[in-house]
């Protein structure tokens, strides 16, 4: 224990002696933002050319058509600033929401405190699209996101979208002949115990013809295992192949030495094709 104390003490003199600004490491958060000035904003939306006609339509309280989709939207000022109503009528009910028009020079700003702010996280163009148009529109708008997060560096150097490969499906092998080939899995322990204090149950599937067997059983020993499975194919026959999940009470020596010596069947794990058919023995 001495030892110990004494090694703590020679790294807490350590690391005062470091400076300050290396005994922690900084970071790597976001730069913040520059704040937007609301006289700028004004002047750049009355500015723009990119935003006349909806300063027109602004001016001619002039509402779009009704889709088929049941939307419609409409330009409207409020406190000297042009925002969009966007509308979605499902019936007698009406949703309303009420968007800032972002004149050229400030759609950048808005996409990045979206995208790559702390809260944005670098998520997807469909989510960033939300989380602007939930506020936020221009003309375009849809398109530039999309733009703007697949062009981001970030996102290119950590996601490996196109880069990950795929495993190639398998053949899955028919079998025709009963009992060729069974699945065999244990269920449990089981709460509570039956009568004769059994916790588990060793169930078997047939691959052909998708006959089951259970076998309720108090313990899981390879013993208690070996005896089951011996019960039940002493009355449906003994398989060429048995599938199991590599538990260890198939795996154990002695299981394999039952299989070599009394069965003549092949204990071994499933293919990745075959794993949905152990699952069906639970």
């Amino acid at each position: 224990m001495g030892n110990l104390e004494k090694k703590l003490e020679q790294f807490k003199l350590g690391l005062r002696k470091l400076p300050l600004e290396n005994r922690y490491q900084k970071l790597n958060v976001p730069k913040a933002l520059p704040k937007v000035k609301t006289g700028d904003f004004k002047k750049a939306q009355m500015g723009d050319v990119t935003l006349s006609k909806c300063r027109r339509l602004a001016d001619s309280h002039e509402e779009a058509p009704l889709n088929r989709f049941g939307r419609t939207h409409s330009y409207v000022w409020r406190n000297e600033f042009l925002y969009r109503n966007f509308k979605v009528i499902n019936g007698e009910v009406e949703d309303t929401t009420l968007q800032l028009v972002v004149p050229k020079a400030y759609r950048q700003f808005v996409m990045k405190m979206a995208h790559e702010s702390i809260l944005g996280g670098h998520q997807g163009a469909r989510k960033t699209k939300h989380k602007i148009l939930s506020d936020f529109y221009w003309p375009g708008c849809q398109a530039d996101i999309t733009r703007f997060c697949r062009s981001c560096d970030v996102c290119q150097r950590t996601v490996p979208k196109g880069r990950v490969g795929k495993l190639p499906l398998g053949t899955m092998p028919l079998i025709e002949t009963p009992f060729q080939r069974v699945a065999i899995d244990i269920v449990g322990p089981i709460q509570p115990k039956t009568d004769r204090n059994n916790r588990y149950i060793l169930t078997i599937v047939d691959y052909a013809t998708r006959y089951p067997e259970a076998v309720a059983l108090p313990s899981i020993e390879t013993t208690r295992v070996a005896e089951a499975l011996i019960t039940v194919f002493s009355r449906v026959g003994v398989p060429r192949e048995v599938l199991t999940d590599q538990g260890t009470q198939f795996t154990s020596d002695l299981m394999r030495e039952v299989g070599r010596l009394y069965l003549c069947v092949n204990l071994r794990l499933p293919l990745p094709s075959c794993l949905q058919w152990v699952g069906r023995t639970v």
